[in-house]
């Protein structure tokens, strides 16, 4: 019998919000509340009053635009944690392109792109009760509805819609049955066959060998040329003092 990280039926719950603060403040609430009984539940909303991306950035969206959610993950001590915000990624992509033909791709750690526009991204977050994290919090934002003009003149040549590319009207709520889907079985898999996953996620970066890249990795601008995603899902670069092994930072291309 194979192990599932997540008990029939998923999402264990789902739970619709008009507005919330953020879906992984309100994930996180649940988190504490229910402990492990809350793992595979998803919390979605029509807009974030204080979304947020990585490095302390602000999620902006327009109401009812974007797909918003999170997901309440407990995985087992022996799962690789590195996996969280990968498996997020892969499954998205992999939705996007069975609802609408887009091929979509990662832009490591955790960026959804197609031509270099960015369609979406993932937050992972955990809080710890003493020393053990209770769990991990996985946000989700995709930029569905509506058009880049709609978007600030700061960000409306950085970023696009699934609209926008498709051409189609688009249904968030047609959309997240496909990622739901995908979801618990990219998770699944990832812990079932952990090679195998990593074959399949490396053919979705963006990322190609010998690529200059920049890397801000909070305290220091890395620059060097990219060398591979390695096994346990980190970026590996060369760069003036040698090889480097990349496990959190914000990738630009140089």
């Amino acid at each position: 019998m194979s192990f599932t990280l997540f008990r029939n039926p998923f999402p264990s719950f789902i739970e619709h919000y008009d507005e919330v603060s953020s879906t992984n403040d309100i994930a996180f609430e649940i988190l504490f509340e229910k402990g492990k009984k809350a793992n595979g539940g998803i919390i979605v909303a029509e807009n974030q009053s204080n979304g947020r991306g990585r490095i302390g950035r602000k999620w902006v969206s327009k109401m009812g635009d974007s797909l918003l959610l999170s997901l309440i993950f407990i995985p087992p001590e022996n799962y690789f944690k590195e996996f969280i915000p990968l498996c997020a990624g892969l499954s998205v992509i992999r939705s996007i392109k069975k609802y609408r033909e887009i091929d979509a791709k990662l832009k490591w750690p955790n960026d959804i792109v197609f031509d270099g526009k960015k369609l979406g991204g993932i937050l992972v977050e955990s809080k710890t009760m003493g020393t053990t994290p209770s769990g991990f919090v996985i946000g989700i934002g995709l930029n569905v509805k509506g058009k880049k003009d709609d978007f600030s003149l700061e960000l409306r040549n950085k970023v696009s819609t699934i609209e926008e590319i498709s051409k189609r009207e688009c249904d968030k709520n047609e959309l997240l049955k496909f990622l739901i889907k995908e979801l618990k079985e990219i998770y699944n898999f990832s812990f079932s066959d952990k090679m195998l996953f990593m074959v399949e996620l490396k053919r979705e970066f963006i990322h190609r060998k010998g690529d200059r890249i920049k890397i801000n990795l909070g305290n220091e601008i890395l620059e060097g040329n990219f060398v591979e995603i390695n096994d346990e899902g980190r970026m590996v670069i060369n760069s003036k003092k040698g090889k480097r092994v990349i496990i959190h930072g914000e990738v630009e291309s140089l």
